[in-house]
């Protein structure tokens, strides 16, 4: 969502100084007014505002604090790290405590709703940090987000974010599992989305992610299984420390993990549904012949 974001961000006024990673996203903000380079220090040291949404903790760690590239040598004193990925709230806390005593203010932001949202500035943006930091960079958020929340303290962004993710992960499975059955019993699916969508199941992936991607079986270009397997590992990692065990969150991760070990983890994770197939996977989704899972077991398996 990063690229959306940032011309949200230039179409709000915004200067922007980006690290691209991909030559495709270069060319297409460049135009737009953005000074893309390829030198994390130069965009640290060139920026009050420096704003991250990496896909891990690791990754984030490494483009703040590399010994060698890391932007904490180039954060001047008195400016602002906005971290917009979804991060350990642990990670945070650290994060936040090193870069204060470089003089540097820290507030986790993550985002939700989907690129649709991220290219409309339509996300919801949650937002933990000092509250005095947070009304000074409200403008950015606003320029992004329809519905800005300040959640309190650093890592309460994130925490509220983990527990968004692993609902919505737990509901697509819960889809998955619906239509699977709706399609065995000889039911029009189609139909039965609809319903499903006028009644007491109606749900964010009843709506977008059946009707995008399962139905379709478009599972290209959405909240990629890889991710949505980190963020609920790290709820449930959360939750067993806090002597909670969430058994609907450990069997939704056994799908993503399944994914993930078939190749299929940067897929949308409504591909979630393949598993629970007795048909053949598109040749361009994988290269195998069947993929099923023996719910019976709550062991998600994969054949040929």
């Amino acid at each position: 969502m990063g690229m959306p974001i940032t011309k949200n961000l230039i179409k709000h006024g915004f200067n922007i100084v980006a690290y691209a990673r991909r030559s495709e996203v270069a060319a297409e903000i460049r135009p737009l007014g953005a000074e893309v380079v390829n030198d994390i220090r130069y965009v640290a040291k060139s920026s009050d505002v420096f704003i991250t949404l990496l896909p891990s903790g690791a990754a984030l760690t490494e483009v703040l604090f590399d010994p060698n590239t890391g932007a904490i040598e180039g954060l001047k004193e008195g400016s602002l790290v906005i971290d917009m990925g979804t991060t350990s709230p642990a990670l945070t806390r650290e994060i936040c405590e090193k870069l204060s005593e470089r003089g540097v203010d820290f507030l986790d932001s993550p985002v939700s709703g989907g690129a649709e949202r991220a290219r409309d500035g339509t996300l919801t943006v949650m937002v933990g940090g000092k509250y005095d930091i947070y009304q000074k960079a409200y403008c950015i958020f606003k320029a992004i987000g329809s519905k800005v929340y300040y959640t309190g303290e650093s890592s309460t962004a994130q925490m509220i974010k983990l527990v968004n993710n692993m609902i919505a992960c737990i509901n697509i499975v819960a889809v998955c599992e619906g239509l699977a059955l709706g399609e065995r019993t000889g039911l029009d699916l189609e139909q039965l989305v609809e319903i499903i969508n006028c009644s007491s199941g109606q749900s964010y992936a009843s709506g977008i992610k059946a009707k995008n991607y399962i139905l379709p079986r478009q599972f290209k270009n959405g909240a990629k299984a890889t991710i949505f397997n980190k963020d609920i590992t790290l709820a449930i990692s959360i939750a067993e420390k806090l002597g909670l065990r969430l058994a609907l969150a450990e069997d939704t991760k056994k799908y993503l993990e399944r994914l993930v070990e078939l190749g299929l983890g940067e897929l949308d994770a409504s591909a979630s549904i393949l598993l629970l197939e007795d048909r053949p996977v598109a040749p361009d989704l994988a290269d195998r012949t069947c993929i099923r899972a023996n719910c019976s077991s709550g062991d998600v398996k994969g054949g040929m």
